[in-house]
């Protein structure tokens, strides 16, 4: 069984669910933010505060780590310049501007990024849908389902695949990510230990696409024989499991709002 999509609009699919996914991450946030100590207006400037720090982050992140596949080949230099985005990077991105934003404004940071990561799988998995339309992100060729481009792929140098059923680890990154959602509800409904809900995003998202990278084969560059997305997650799956082992030990301990 397949799926039979073209990519001539597939950029514009990708930033319509791109915004969506960020706005209705930001939609729903409205209605929990008082459990993490916000209002509704610091929620909003929180947001955009965040968006900018996310974009330079991604871009960053895509720049850098395809930077050495570029070198010596114009057409994909060119290419790298104008576009691409890495998602570590844009969560690191958006990271950075929480922490800076709590600290200019004395909130807890913790607490915010707890608030942060509860939302992040709905974006997440509404972006990933535009993914699966824009034909990046890719997966390896496969003879059970998958999805086929019927103008192929984009490489950064040639169009590629063009036919060929691909493994849609789009759309299975995007049902994982509702999944998640879930897990993380639930621990937003029964506790109030700060950090347990972004460290067990951390964690959870770091073993899924360490595992997913295995089916994909868009370049985005590789450390130490890792896909680049596939070394950021083991960094962060070692801190994130000690950190949920403090927040189960209550060393984070909730504060009155």
């Amino acid at each position: 069984m397949h799926i039979t999509i073209s990519t001539t609009n597939g950029s514009i699919i990708y930033t319509f669910t791109v915004l969506v996914g960020y706005l209705l991450a930001v939609c729903i946030t409205l209605f929990t933010c008082r459990k993490f100590g916000y209002s509704r207006i610091d929620l909003l400037l929180l947001a955009l505060v965040v968006a900018p720090f996310g974009l330079v982050g991604a871009r960053l992140f895509s720049f850098i780590f395809r930077l050495p596949e570029a070198i010596g080949n114009s057409q994909m230099l060119i290419t790298l310049l104008l576009s691409g985005f890495m998602y570590y990077g844009g969560l690191i991105g958006g990271a950075i501007g929480v922490i800076i934003y709590c600290k200019v404004k004395n909130t807890s940071t913790l607490a915010t990024l707890d608030m942060c990561a509860l939302v992040l799988p709905v974006a997440h998995a509404i972006g990933r849908i535009g993914c699966l339309y824009n034909g990046c992100c890719y997966g390896r060729p496969t003879d059970g389902l998958g999805v086929i481009y019927t103008n192929g792929v984009w490489d950064g140098t040639n169009i590629i695949m063009q036919g060929v059923p691909l493994v849609p680890v789009q759309l299975y990154e995007s049902i994982f990510n509702c999944i998640l959602f879930a897990i993380l509800v639930i621990l937003f409904i029964r506790t109030n230990t700060r950090g347990l809900i972004v460290s067990t995003y951390l964690i959870f998202y770091s073993l899924w696409r360490t595992i997913i990278e295995f089916f994909r084969i868009d370049s985005r560059g590789t450390l130490l024989m890792l896909s680049t997305s596939q070394f950021i997650s083991v960094c962060i799956a070692l801190p994130c499991g000690i950190l949920i082992l403090l927040s189960a030990l209550n060393v984070f301990k909730s504060k009155s709002s």
